[in-house]
């Protein structure tokens, strides 16, 4: 394939029918439990009319796949990629090579033998406009890299736009990337690097929630004295006493580690990052290899973020951000294809940063901590919120049910999970206040003519670019970049973009705020995976006409 167009329309692999089926078993299976379960609530029994249904439901699975297949076509054309599909209801797509923004390749261990890959190639946007081919040959991948690659360049020296960024910060990166970053890998996670990231992946803990709602889901379709079984023994454990307690607690956490270093070796062993001229190139997996191919002229944003846990040990990890949405592949560990950095020393990140994504120039901001004395605008509302919440719950376990003890008075349940959901929430609010700020910056050290006022709060830094001379002052333009640093729920996160990115600015306040010259901003990013805005929950008037001087487009 490589070297020329294939015009005709090409059939998926024959392996295809392996993914579908696969597909189709997954859904049937949530459909059908989903089925049993309200069936046994409602009517209690199952009837012939039940195992028909069932019955169908396994030749749908079966037939499906094939149907699929044989309606499913491609090709390479002169611009870009086509795809159709459908029998009844018809479907095509084209997506040009200068329009691609991802290309991810998922290889199961079963389609290493034919030599072929899923793949699925993101335009900017949605889901709905990407294409995912189930079985393609691995050279359609090497092809429309380059042909993307073609168009770009192609697309750059005619001096059209490209992407969200200036024509001049498009001919920058290309030269930059072309200079700095040789096909040569930049990143490599050793099995120490996937044990630490295993060991504080909080996500977990959250999944253990799910899983434990699932299974209480199926309490209805399991006979009801192995319910009780369990319970009883359960119940019997605890009551040994508080060293018991605290055993069967350990035994869950232990579990629950061993499942995370599990899942953990399975998504990023061999996890290692590759420059490739001007694409990013991150592949990991162990019984399934997934490779995505990230553009450097489509990343949006840089974020590194890190949890307490984390924090403790002084490690982090790092992300970029584009403005497709990564996980539309159908594969749901899709979004970890952005996961560039997934956990390293907080001291080696730059370093490390630098040389995978030397456009960006990366590095430790000096922040004005906006949120610093403004704490009460963070705190006033979880504050006032959670105590009339709770103070409803407690009036509610003091006049309901008073014979009961307080274990077995659902409304004191209510209290305790006021109280501990208004903490979790004052504490993050608290973060909050204490971590958001932001730095701007040009790609430099001195601060350029007409930027006093930026200098009164942080020095900007301006070098010049590797671009032409006669875009010189463009280059410029889109080279001022800012740093903002934040909080989610406990973790904090420090996120680069360039101004380019930026689509607006939104500042709003209240009669009681604007007493006090405190505003609220937030500066939307054209971003489909990840955090999509940049926002002070209580920023200063003064830093906030700063910010909004910075975003505003050049005369």
């Amino acid at each position: 394939m490589s070297g020329r167009l294939d015009s005709a329309w090409c059939r998926l692999h024959p392996t295809a029918l392996v993914v579908e089926l696969v597909d189709s078993i997954t859904t049937m299976v949530s459909l059908t439990l989903s089925l049993l379960v309200a069936i046994r609530i409602i009517v209690r029994d199952f009837g012939p009319w039940v195992w028909a249904l069932l019955a169908l439901a396994a030749v749908a699975v079966l037939v499906r796949p094939a149907i699929i297949w044989l309606s499913t076509r491609y090709r390479l054309d002169a611009d870009g990629l086509s795809f159709r599909s459908g029998l009844f209801v018809r479907k095509r797509r084209a997506i040009g090579y200068d329009r691609i923004h991802a290309i991810s390749a998922t290889t199961p261990w079963y389609m290493r033998p034919f030599g072929v890959v899923r793949l699925t190639v993101a335009s900017g946007g949605s889901a709905d406009v990407d294409i995912t081919l189930d079985a393609v040959p691995v050279a359609l991948q090497l092809e429309l890299e380059r042909l993307r690659q073609t168009a770009t360049n192609g697309e750059t020296a005619s001096g059209e736009t490209i992407g969200s960024g200036s024509i001049a910060s498009s001919i920058a990166e290309t030269h930059v990337s072309d200079a700095q970053a040789p096909n040569r890998p930049v990143f490599r996670a050793s099995v120490r690097d996937i044990l630490l990231f295993a060991t504080t992946d909080i996500g977990v803990f959250a999944a253990a929630l799910v899983v434990l709602g699932f299974m209480q889901q199926l309490e209805d379709l399991v006979p009801s004295h192995w319910v009780d079984v369990a319970t009883d023994s359960v119940g019997g454990f605890v009551a040994r006493g508080a060293f018991a307690i605290v055993a069967l607690a350990l035994a869950v956490v232990a579990t629950l580690l061993a499942v995370s270093i599990v899942t953990a070796m399975l998504r990023f062993y061999g996890f290692e990052v590759w420059r490739r001229g001007d694409d990013l190139v991150v592949a990991r997996g162990l019984f399934t290899r997934r490779t995505m191919t990230i553009p450097v002229s489509r990343i949006q944003t840089i974020t590194i973020k890190q949890s307490l846990p984390r924090k403790a040990l002084h490690l982090c990890s790092a992300e970029v951000g584009l403005s497709t949405n990564t996980a539309a592949s159908g594969d749901a560990d899709a979004m970890t294809g952005t996961n560039v950095l997934p956990v390293i020393s907080d001291k080696r990140v730059w370093d490390a940063l630098r040389d995978m994504l030397p456009e960006w120039d990366v590095r430790e901001p000096n922040v004005i901590r906006t949120g610093r004395g403004l704490e009460r605008y963070y705190l006033a509302t979880p504050a006032v919120v959670g105590t009339l919440v709770t103070l409803v719950f407690l009036a509610a376990a003091l006049v309901t049910f008073p014979d009961l003890p307080a274990y077995a008075n659902p409304w004191w349940w209510a209290v305790a999970a006021g109280v501990i959901a208004t903490v979790w929430w004052l504490a993050c609010r608290w973060l909050k206040a204490r971590t958001e700020g932001y730095e701007l910056r040009f790609n430099g050290t001195s601060t350029p003519d007409g930027a006093e006022s930026h200098a009164r709060h942080d020095p900007m830094r301006i070098t010049v670019s590797n671009a032409l001379d006669s875009e010189v002052s463009h280059v410029r333009h889109d080279s001022m970049r800012i740093a903002v640093t934040g909080a989610s729920a406990l973790s904090e996160r420090t996120m680069f973009t360039r101004r380019s990115r930026v689509q607006s600015v939104s500042r709003t306040t209240t009669p009681w705020r604007m007493a006090s010259g405190v505003e609220q901003l937030s500066m939307p990013l054209f971003v489909m995976n990840g955090q999509s805005e940049l926002r002070f929950h209580a920023i200063r008037g003064k830093h906030a006409a700063e910010l909004a001087e910075w975003a505003a487009p050049e005369a």
